[in-house]
């Protein structure tokens, strides 16, 4: 188990905007159509898990 001393770490969640910013730095960037997708479903209100259906209906790779 972890260290009795130190009291568990919290969760911590980043934001679109920062995590864009962070993949920036590594050189990764999204396609426009899928921020057009994410815009898409903030219009939407969807939750993560319809979010997340999406997301692998459109680029998801077909299992065999």
């Amino acid at each position: 188990m972890g260290n009795p001393a130190k009291p568990p770490r919290k969760a911590f969640v980043l934001g679109r905007a920062d995590f864009l910013k962070i993949s920036a730095v590594e050189g990764i960037h999204i396609e426009r159509e899928m921020a057009e997708d994410f815009r898409h479903f903030d219009d939407q209100e969807l939750c993560p898990a319809d979010r997340r259906k999406a997301i692998n209906r459109k680029y998801g790779k077909a299992r065999a």
